[in-house]
Formats: C-alpha cells, sequence, structure tokens
C-alpha cells in the first residue's frame, strides 16, 4: 500500500467504527396508545440497527403479543388465528417504519406487544424492552368552536374537533347547518389524531336564535352529539314595504306608511324618489296633488346594523304614455329581416302603435313592425304609442347594417418612381385594406374613416409595377380592383434621352453617307430633313407622355355613387 494510501484506509476505518457504534438495536414506540372498541389504532413505530456494511438481502417484521403469540406476520399462517385479518404493517419496514394497525380493535387486544426485525444476510433482534400496551377509552366528546354573536352576511366558520386512533378512518362528523365543510387531521402523539370538521357558511337572519350542532360518528358506529351556544344573528331591516292607496286621481292626497323587520328594530325611515332626493324623514309620508308625472318612490328603513330600501312605490296615476322605447335586434346584415317591438308606461295601458319615419310617412301600425331587406341605407324611425289619454313617440332608432365591403374608387398617380394610390371602400365593419404592387403586399400608409367609406392612402416606389391592386375584406366578404400605372417622370427622360441619341446619331450617319455618295438628292434624305424628323418624333413621344399623366384627384372610374338623392337620418 503506498505511503499517501495509509492515511486514507485508517481514516475509513475510523468512519465505520464511529458509524457503527452510532446506530445500535433501538426502537421507538409508545408505551400506551388509547382505542375505540370496534374502531381501529395505530401503534406508531420507528427502529434503528447497527450499520455493518454487510448487504441486507431482506426484511421481515414481526409484531407479538407474547413470546409464542405472533400477531403480525408476511407469512399469514404463522399469524395467530385471533388476530388473522386484523393486523397491518402500515409503514415502511425498509425505511425503518415498523408502524401497526389493528382493524377493528378488540376489547381482548390490550396487549403487551413488541416488534421483531429480520435482516436477510445479517442479524435479528427481538425489541422485547420497547413493549406497547393498548387502554380502551369510551367515544370523547366533540368539541365545538364558533363565534355566538354575528352580523348577517358575516362568514361564519364553525369548528367541530375529536381526538382518535384511526388515521386510516377516521370519524365522520354532521353539521345541523349547511354550508362548506373542510377535513383536517393533525398527528398527536402517543398514537393519538385529532380530526377537525370545518364548517364555513353565510350567516342570515333565519340563524337568529338557533343552536348549532355537530355530531362525530366513529368506526364502529358509535357517535357522539356536542351543542354549540345559540347563535345570535344581528340583521339590517328586511321586508321594508309600503302601504298605501295605489289607485289615485290626479290632485289627489296620498297617505303612505312604511313597515319593517329587523334586529334591532328600525329606528329611522327615509322616504326619496328614484333620483335619489330628501323627499321626507318619518313613518307616514302624506304626498299631496299626485300628479300623472309623480315618479315612482320608496322607503328606506334604518338601523344600528345597516338599511334596506323598499321596492319602488309607482302610484296609479292616469297618465300618456312615457318610456317609449323600441326592442330590436341593433346589428344586422344587409338583406336580413328585423323583428322591432314597441313598448310603454300608460295608464291606462297604450291601445295603438304607429310606426314613421322621421319625415312622418306612416310604415306600420301595431306594436311589432316586421321590417324586410334591410339596407345600409335604411333611415331611422320611430314607434308612437297612443292611449285615450294622449300619445307619446320613441327616440329614433337606427339600425346598425353590417355589409361586406365595395371598392367605390380608386385612383393614382406617379412622380419619377414613386407612386401614391387613394383607394375609397365601402363597408360596414371596416375593412382592411391593401395594396398589391409588383407581387408585393403593402399596407397603407395613411387610413381616413367617414361615416361607411374607408379611405387608404399608399405611399410607394412603383418599381417596374404597371398595375396596381387595391384589397379589402372584412368578416362579410372581400373584394378587389385592379388598376394600371402611368409611365413615370424616369422613364419619360430615359424615353427622349433615348431618342435624341437615336436622331443625332443618324444624323451624323447620314452626313457621312452624304459625303461618301454623291449619286442623287433623292437616294438618302438630308440631314436636315433628319434632324426635324427627329425633333418631330421626340416632341409626339413627349405630348403622348404628357397625356397619359393623371390628376390624382380625377376619378377613374364610373362606378362611383353619390348620396345626393339619400336621406341620413341620425338616432338621436
Amino acid at each position: 500500500m503506498g505511503v499517501f494510501k495509509w492515511p486514507l484506509f485508517f481514516v475509513f476505518l475510523w468512519f465505520k467504527v464511529v458509524q457503527t457504534e452510532a446506530s445500535t438495536w433501538t426502537a421507538t414506540v409508545p408505551s400506551s396508545v388509547q382505542g375505540i372498541d370496534g374502531s381501529c389504532v395505530v401503534i406508531p413505530c420507528s427502529y434503528n440497527y447497527p450499520e455493518s456494511g454487510k448487504q441486507i438481502t431482506g426484511y421481515t417484521g414481526i409484531w407479538y403479543k407474547v413470546i409464542e403469540d405472533v400477531i403480525y406476520h408476511k407469512d399469514k399462517n404463522q399469524i395467530k388465528q385471533e388476530f388473522k385479518g386484523r393486523t397491518e404493517l402500515v409503514g415502511d419496514i425498509t425505511q425503518k417504519n415498523c408502524s401497526l394497525k389493528i382493524d377493528p380493535l378488540r376489547q381482548s387486544d390490550r396487549g403487551p406487544f413488541y416488534f421483531r426485525i429480520e435482516l436477510g444476510g445479517y442479524e435479528r433482534y427481538s425489541y422485547r424492552n420497547n413493549e406497547v400496551s393498548i387502554t380502551f377509552i369510551s367515544a370523547p366528546q366533540p368539541t365545538v368552536s364558533v363565534k355566538e354573536e354575528v352580523v348577517e352576511g358575516q362568514t361564519v366558520s364553525a369548528s367541530c374537533s375529536v381526538s382518535h386512533s384511526c388515521p386510516s378512518s377516521p370519524p365522520e362528523f354532521t353539521w345541523t347547518h349547511s354550508g362548506e365543510k373542510r377535513f383536517q387531521s393533525q398527528q398527536l402523539t402517543d398514537g393519538q389524531w385529532k380530526a377537525t370538521s370545518v364548517l364555513t357558511f353565510k350567516a342570515t337572519r333565519a340563524d337568529h336564535n338557533k343552536p348549532l350542532s355537530c355530531t362525530g360518528r366513529y368506526k364502529g358506529g358509535l357517535e357522539r352529539k356536542q351543542a354549540s351556544n345559540v347563535l345570535k344573528v344581528k340583521y339590517a331591516p328586511v321586508n321594508v314595504k309600503v302601504d298605501y292607496k295605489s289607485h289615485v286621481k290626479e290632485g289627489e292626497t296620498v297617505q303612505l306608511k312604511c313597515s319593517s323587520e329587523a334586529n334591532p328594530p328600525a329606528n329611522s325611515y327615509l322616504w326619496k324618489n328614484e333620483a335619489c332626493a330628501r323627499l321626507h324623514q318619518g313613518q307616514s309620508y302624506k304626498l299631496t296633488n299626485v300628479s300623472r308625472h309623480t315618479g315612482a318612490l320608496y322607503c328606506t328603513a334604518i338601523n344600528t346594523v345597516g338599511e334596506s330600501k323598499s321596492s319602488p312605490v309607482q302610484l296609479n296615476v292616469s297618465y300618456a304614455p312615457v318610456n317609449v322605447k323600441v326592442d330590436y335586434k341593433s346589428h344586422v346584415k344587409e338583406g336580413e329581416t328585423v323583428q322591432l317591438t314597441c313598448s310603454s308606461e300608460a295608464n291606462p295601458p297604450a291601445k295603438s302603435y304607429l310606426w314613421k319615419n322621421e319625415a312622418g310617412a306612416r310604415l306600420h301600425q301595431g306594436q311589432s313592425y316586421k321590417l324586410i331587406n334591410v339596407s345600409r341605407h335604411t333611415g331611422a324611425l320611430y314607434c308612437t304609442a297612443i292611449n285615450t289619454v294622449g300619445k307619446r313617440r320613441s327616440s329614433p332608432v337606427q339600425l346598425n347594417v353590417s355589409f361586406a365591403p365595395e371598392i367605390k374608387n380608386i385612383s393614382c398617380s406617379s412622380e419619377d418612381d414613386v407612386v401614391k394610390c387613394v383607394c375609397i371602400v365601402e363597408s360596414s365593419p371596416p375593412s382592411m385594406v391593401h395594396f398589391v404592387l409588383s407581387d408585393r403586399v403593402l399596407s397603407s400608409n395613411k387610413t381616413e374613416t367617414h361615416g361607411f367609406n374607408t379611405t387608404e392612402t399608399l405611399h410607394t416606389k412603383s418599381g417596374s409595377s404597371e398595375f396596381v391592386q387595391c384589397l379589402a375584406n372584412n368578416t362579410l366578404g372581400n373584394v378587389s380592383l385592379t388598376f394600371p400605372l402611368a409611365v413615370n417622370g424616369k422613364m419619360q427622360n430615359l424615353y427622349i434621352f433615348i431618342a435624341i441619341g437615336a436622331g443625332t446619331g443618324l444624323v451624323i450617319l447620314l452626313i457621312v453617307l452624304g459625303v461618301v455618295r454623291k449619286r442623287g438628292p433623292g437616294d438618302l434624305p438630308t440631314s436636315h430633313d433628319s434632324v426635324t424628323k427627329t425633333t418631330e418624333t421626340v416632341e409626339f413621344q413627349k405630348q403622348m407622355d404628357d397625356e397619359d399623366i393623371h390628376d390624382p384627384d380625377d376619378p377613374i372610374y364610373g362606378n362611383m355613387e353619390t348620396d345626393c338623392d339619400e336621406e341620413i337620418y341620425a338616432n338621436v
């Protein structure tokens, strides 16, 4: 062994010796556990053994009542008959947990008991000095905890707790009050657990002066019941109502009286209208000179807890229709049919309904009106309700009509290599508009929306494209329109340059040929004629190019619609 390996060997040997001495044959169990006849009991147990470094090939845990009586063994044939099927090792024996459950527990299961471990390939040991006995008790009384005085609407949390020795089958709890229930378990000492049922509910006036009880049912059928003190619930006034003569004539006087239920009783009453104005204070209220315009009012009862108001009181006063309104589906598609229904408040009730547009033209008579084939140009209309006292009309109704996009106009202009295009689209809802130029999809640089019309403007380099396409789409459809582009300024200059160059070259060529050839005046044109014709060609080309430049504000197509003959209505 090398010089440097000896120190490491002694360190390892010292570590093993210390480790072996630190681990001994010990077991931890309570000296006694409590159990209920017919329930179950768990004996908590943990054990330890010296660490030898040997390979352990197996773990066998055994529980004994006396030396000869085996109450648990993994080989069930070795278990004494009276314990067969009632004992179970609930701990992980390989993790030094030797806890034992006896279920159901009998009066004869008093012990004492002890644990034995057999380690395959190592040793075996009986922990006879660590005995545990079972003490039988009657089912303990549950304890209930709850706040006795509460205010209505507050959350009440009541708990019912009991100790037990069977964590796998804890007591079941029953409450005399409904609510949300939660179960909690807590391990105590000496094999005991605490089971708690927490009941949560909102206190109401119905809980006032009522007891709250909890029953704990143990495994085996034993029950114990515990009643709490009576709940005291304070609550704001309820069932606030007004006694009055409902049918009155205009100008009469009406006596109104308010009443309520409350704990403590209401000590104040306030009368208000629906606009919350200060009308009167006191349990009785004399309303003089009743008018048909007298609106609804209510009474508020107040105590130290809070307040509550009655339902609105509407006197039965004869008056012409009011609150005339139209119920309808406001968002519709073009071409659909819309059902409109008119309603009103009136005394006596309205006996007739008329439908008109804002120009006064009569459209229909009846409480319901079916508007067929709705158009985006459908104007506003209203309903008039009529009774024997008078009539009143609703606010104008303006339908929100949706339709697929239509391209109303597209125009383009170019300067140098920059093209400007304007595309006007009519749609509802507004459309998403894009341009296609040289197989490129481009978004607009500017968007303006006026009513149904969306104006999109594009500024970009034209490149070599001869056409631009406007694309529009919304949730109802899509449309596209292609527009040809004019020759831009740079291309014009290039054509003129080419024409001038070609003309100049031709003049030089003719002069040279004229010097070489002198065979006759009619064989070739003179240089003067060539220059003249070339100049005329250039001017003609320039004139044609100038005519191709369009004013961007001039309409190109004849499909623009005018709204001069359309009536526009506002839904006021």
